[in-house]
């Protein structure tokens, strides 16, 4: 099938951007057929990024009769683009599914699932980019083929002195999406509303964590004053904690100086080091308290979401689901530094 258009999109954005007309011209030839157009194939849904296993035992209640066959498809919960070309007519993507690296053994079926969320590590700390508001979970089809993807292997290094680590990073992630914004328009969604309430907490459940560790906070907002043509400079303060009960702290953190022009989505990071995880033994789940304060020519002042990272046991992971074996095979030859190891979770079994 050939799809030739042009098309007209207007852009028209709230005081947080500019409107605009984009027009673009493509030309795409999709594919002739599909995977999916035969075979046996059954849909399978993640709530949040991590390692999911599905036994064979199940996979043969799916329908699969040669469950070491089965292989997983998808692009899972992250937005993708709504393009298929660039501006040169260069595919940017493939319109069938795509493998996704998996692999067997023990009686089971073992994947890194992607959720919705959309977290990278950046420098000391990990960061979300906007999430897809299109789906709360992250989709994929599981089918029998002769192509499976599997996961690759890492050479042992004789010449390297194995390391092994006991502490890794973990976080937790907030973000909840309460109304559109002011235009009612696009796909910029408002949560926690900070001009009509200046105060708002949450429980910020932070497993495995190790007292003395570093404790980072990044926080992303939506702030705007003015017009993109005619912008005003908000000014404030953005004071935090995080309370572990009975009035026990994680440190009381330096305000935030807010002082952007423009409207925008802008990041406040804590300084590096400024807290530490404290020790949450017998502790009910801490609670992150943001108060803004002194809050001058804001006409929007919204949070999109908050990342805390937090100083995560791995020894705590593994005696919970995963093996030390298998963390010192996910990181062989002690290559793996502080900054290069994201989020390991503990293993998500299909029921």
């Amino acid at each position: 099938m050939n799809l030739k258009s042009l098309i007209a999109i207007p852009v028209v954005l709230s005081a947080l951007g500019a409107s605009a007309v984009v027009s673009s011209t493509f030309d795409y030839e999709f594919s002739g057929d599909s995977r999916l157009a035969m075979g046996h194939w059954v849909r399978i849904s993640v709530d949040k990024t991590g390692i999911y296993e599905i036994s064979y035992d199940k996979l043969r209640e799916l329908g699969f009769s040669n469950p070491e066959k089965v292989g997983v498809f998808g692009r899972g919960g992250r937005t993708i683009g709504y393009n298929f070309t660039d501006g040169q007519g260069n595919r940017l993507m493939e319109d069938d599914l795509t493998g996704v690296a998996v692999l067997h053994g023990d009686g089971k079926l073992v994947f890194y699932g992607v959720g919705t969320e959309n977290i990278s590590f950046v420098r000391d700390r990990f960061q979300a980019a906007p999430m897809n508001i299109y789906t709360e979970k992250g989709h994929y089809m599981l089918g029998e083929c002769d192509d499976i993807s599997s996961m690759g292997s890492i050479p042992y290094n004789s010449q390297r002195t194995t390391s092994e680590m006991s502490v890794g990073l973990g976080y937790h992630y907030h973000e909840i999406d309460l109304h559109q914004n002011d235009d009612n328009t696009g796909q910029m969604f408002y949560g926690e509303d900070c001009l009509e309430s200046s105060r708002h907490s949450w429980a910020t459940p932070m497993p495995f964590a190790v007292p003395g560790e570093k404790l980072e906070v990044s926080l992303a907002t939506y702030i705007g004053g003015g017009s993109s043509s005619t912008p005003v400079t908000v000014t404030g303060n953005l004071n935090y904690n995080i309370a572990y009960g009975q009035g026990k702290m994680a440190g009381l953190a330096s305000p935030l100086e807010v002082n952007v022009t423009g409207p925008g989505r802008y990041h406040f990071d804590s300084p590096a080091n400024s807290m530490k995880v404290a020790d949450l033994s017998g502790q009910a789940n801490p609670v992150f308290n943001l108060q803004a304060t002194n809050i001058v020519d804001a006409e929007v002042f919204a949070i999109d979401n908050c990342v805390i990272t937090y100083g995560k046991s791995l020894a705590g992971v593994s005696s919970s689901r995963l093996s030390q074996e298998t963390i010192r095979i996910a990181f062989p030859g002690g290559t793996g530094t502080l900054e290069e190891i994201s989020e390991i979770m503990s293993m998500t079994s299909f029921a």
